[in-house]
């Protein structure tokens, strides 16, 4: 059934088709809080040569092509990596292609791939990649996600300010060991992160003070505190975000940003 669904959007791609593959692919919150996994028969079908990824292929050519149904196939194409991250995995050099040519002045482009990314690395961190293939090392996933968002922050308004805050958020650990390897490149994410805390958007100040939060779980671990005498960088990042967060705990107006920094 979904096979036959897949190949009518694809023939004349319509909102109602996008809208029951989106439904069925899971990612939703359910009232008890879980999130919904993709059904298996659709993952199977998902991760076939002949099938899943002709169709991943086949979206990602219509988002790249610009096509006027460019946003139907990057919300199916989202609600894909939601729950199943390795189908970008399966196109790798497609959805790598795809995330490093876009021009950061084209604002719809840039703003699909900005959503593919944060839902690849939404589903990555809930729906872990286990059996990743050897030819895709986790460092290639980090340096496309940091490249993306590093072009991406800077040129738009603050509704992508926000959703590449969340993308910051999404990291691994892997993915700031990763960047920690080049450290002046570290500390000028992080520096703009705790810019973007003193921003005059309640929404940006707020997903920024959780970006920190998130990046201090991840990075500033307290073994690698601890070992801050061979390496003084953690530490310094680290003062500088409590300094940061102290300040909007004592005069930030807005109650949501307050509630990220005492969550965290």
């Amino acid at each position: 059934l979904w096979s036959a669904i897949a190949s009518a959007f694809l023939d004349s791609p319509s909102a109602s088709m996008a809208s029951v593959m989106i439904t069925t692919l899971g990612g939703q919150v359910t009232p008890q809080g879980n999130l919904v996994p993709m059904p298996l028969p659709v993952r199977q079908w998902l991760t076939q040569q002949e099938s899943g990824i002709v169709f991943t292929r086949a979206l990602l050519s219509n988002i790249q092509a610009a096509s006027g149904h460019s946003s139907l196939s990057s919300n199916v194409l989202c609600a894909i990596l939601r729950t199943s991250p390795k189908s970008a995995l399966l196109v790798w050099q497609d959805f790598q292609r795809l995330l490093q040519g876009v021009d950061a002045k084209n604002r719809k482009a840039n703003d699909i791939c900005i959503n593919l990314l944060e839902a690849f690395l939404s589903g990555r961190r809930n729906f872990p990649i286990h059996d990743t293939d050897k030819q895709i090392e986790e460092y290639q996933m980090s340096e496309l996600a940091f490249l993306a968002l590093e072009a991406s922050i800077n040129d738009g308004g603050p509704k992508r300010t926000c959703r590449c805050l969340s993308c910051y958020a999404l990291m691994l650990p892997v993915d700031w060991n990763f960047l920690a390897l080049d450290q002046p490149r570290l500390m000028e994410v992080t520096d703009q992160m705790m810019r973007l805390c003193n921003h005059s958007n309640d929404n940006i100040r707020r997903d920024a003070c959780k970006a920190l939060g998130e990046f201090s779980s991840a990075y500033l671990t307290t073994e690698r505190l601890l070992a801050s005498r061979d390496e003084p960088i953690p530490s310094q990042i680290a003062n500088q975000i409590c300094l940061v967060m102290i300040k909007v705990l004592r005069h930030d107006q807005n109650a949501a940003v307050r509630s990220m920094v005492r969550n965290n």
